[in-house]
């Protein structure tokens, strides 16, 4: 009964040894192996209006990566340390979108093949973005917030002393800000332009649009 009794404990230790090495190869293996380690959202939950995509890997990235897709797909895209992030150009079509990643490196030069990936978005609606992405259409309202009732923004639609010109104000598709300015002659313009100058608006941080018109 002992002899069986240690037996059975000798072929316990053996298995708990076998498993616990397994774990640790495996663990160690996937810690030097350079793979991705998770998409956000999952291809197959992407919604018309995802915001951006994150292809999340397990080594520092370098700087060489491609990322292109199906036209009018991708607005943007860099690297965040271990993380590709692609900013889409939302509000995406019911339709079979492909978005392909080459030159994955990491910064010992350790490389993954092409990333190919094809969907079609969902039409579930913001509800069903995961928090991350909520947060990023939270994050552009109070940034247009912010701009809207500040500064400049507050005082638009804004119309000259005399009636000489004036300056309305848009966003684009973009969300950079748009300025339309509607002045009678090359004086109101000058004006417009000083009023504006007053408050930092120029051509280097938004779009503005002149439009030569009698009918203020």
């Amino acid at each position: 009964m002992y002899r069986q009794n240690n037996k059975n404990l000798r072929l316990f230790i053996f298995i708990f040894c076998i498993i616990s090495i397994s774990i640790i190869s495996f663990s160690v293996y996937n810690l030097i192996h350079f793979h991705v380690v998770s998409v956000n959202p999952s291809i197959s939950k992407i919604n018309i209006a995802t915001p951006f995509i994150q292809i999340n890997t397990n080594h520092q990235l370098s700087k060489n990566i491609k990322v292109t897709g199906t036209s009018n797909l991708i607005k943007s895209y860099s690297i965040r340390d271990k993380q590709i992030y692609i900013q889409l150009n939302t509000i995406l079509e019911v339709k079979k979108y492909n978005l392909v990643v080459t030159n994955i490196s990491d910064k010992n030069g350790n490389k993954i093949a092409e990333l190919n990936y094809t969907f079609n978005p969902t039409t579930n609606g913001f509800n069903t973005l995961p928090a991350d992405q909520l947060k990023f259409y939270l994050d552009q309202q109070l940034n247009y917030n912010n701009k809207v009732y500040s500064g400049i923004y507050s005082l638009l639609p804004f119309t000259g002393p005399n009636f000489e010109y004036q300056i309305n104000y848009d966003i684009e598709p973009s969300g950079n800000p748009l300025f339309t300015v509607k002045y009678n002659s090359a004086k109101a313009k000058q004006d417009a332009i000083n009023f504006m100058n007053y408050y930092k608006v120029n051509s280097n941080n938004s779009t503005i649009n002149y439009v030569l018109t009698q009918n203020i």
